[in-house]
């Protein structure tokens, strides 16, 4: 039997991350046959990984549209734009025509600082419905629950973040790892890991030179 070719290889990657975003998908509130997915969803990324997939998986322009549709009022748009950065020129045309696409059609304000001048119309069936509002049944959708109870900002992904890596162990993040995980910058994620620590929400440990690095926690020491 002859070896798969670097073809065959592509298109078992994109099968597979296909998968992986329905699932997720699943998880925070859109249809989808696939099983949901278990670990914390990271919405910004599922939608700019799903703009990068949408020429293969054309069905993902429909529930992309429907869950923001539903959702947007929990969507960061200031990080959206900042991991944007991270992906390909085509992604962040995508967004682009996406935001302009709730600005015209549905007046949605938040998405103005990522509008631009698409390449077109960001094609979509309004009329498909193919999402609710997420139901917080598992840790799936900590992020969204923790921005509906707190607010959409930095400190409640950052402590979301804390949580996701403090299962089960005490584990301490900096936070230039913090901000480079979130795509926030070090002084916001600094000033938000602060006041959640003295809030109690979260540990901090003074660390190096006259103790002038911190490093934060979500699992209290044993």
């Amino acid at each position: 039997m002859p070896a798969p070719g670097s073809a065959d290889l592509a298109n078992e990657l994109r099968e597979a991350i296909a998968t992986y975003l329905w699932k997720q998908w699943r998880a925070v509130g859109a249809m989808s046959s696939e099983p949901p997915a278990r670990i914390i969803v990271d919405p910004e990324a599922l939608i700019l990984m799903s703009l990068w997939m949408v020429t293969r998986e054309q069905r993902l322009s429909d529930l992309l549209w429907s869950w923001i549709e539903v959702n947007s009022s929990l969507v960061s748009i200031r990080r959206l734009g900042n991991l944007a950065e991270r992906f390909p020129d085509r992604v962040q045309r995508l967004l682009g025509a996406l935001a302009d696409g709730r600005i015209q059609e549905k007046k949605d304000g938040r998405w103005k600082s990522l509008r631009s001048k698409p390449d077109g119309a960001f094609h979509h069936r309004a009329s498909k419905t193919r999402a609710a509002p997420p139901q917080f049944v598992s840790s799936a959708t900590l992020t969204l629950q923790l921005r509906l109870g707190l607010g959409v900002g930095v400190k409640a992904d950052v402590l979301t973040l804390l949580l996701g890596t403090n299962v089960g162990r005490q584990e301490w993040s900096s936070v230039s790892t913090i901000a480079d995980a979130l795509g926030y910058t070090v002084a916001a994620t600094r000033r938000a890991a602060d006041d959640l620590a003295r809030a109690k929400f979260i540990l901090a440990l003074e660390t190096g030179e006259q103790r002038a690095q911190r490093m934060f926690s979500a699992q209290p020491s044993s």
